[in-house]
């Protein structure tokens, strides 16, 4: 079944990066200019990179590089 972003949800990939520059900003963790992601298999990668490239707010906030 399709569904736009809001009412699918977000992938647990782009929910980890968006509380990770939440805590940046609030200052909870100290200031990061790059992050590295330690991931355990293809598919796990695979998912870090959709949410990189396909989940608007984590698109926004970090790039794959």
């Amino acid at each position: 079944m399709a569904a736009c972003a809001c009412c699918a949800g977000r992938p647990p990939a782009g929910v980890a990066l968006d509380r990770l520059f939440q805590a940046r900003i609030r200052g909870h963790c100290p200031w990061f200019g790059s992050v590295v992601a330690l991931v355990p298999d293809a598919a796990t990668r695979l998912e870090v990179e959709s949410a990189l490239q396909d989940d608007p707010l984590t698109s926004a906030r970090f790039r794959l590089g």
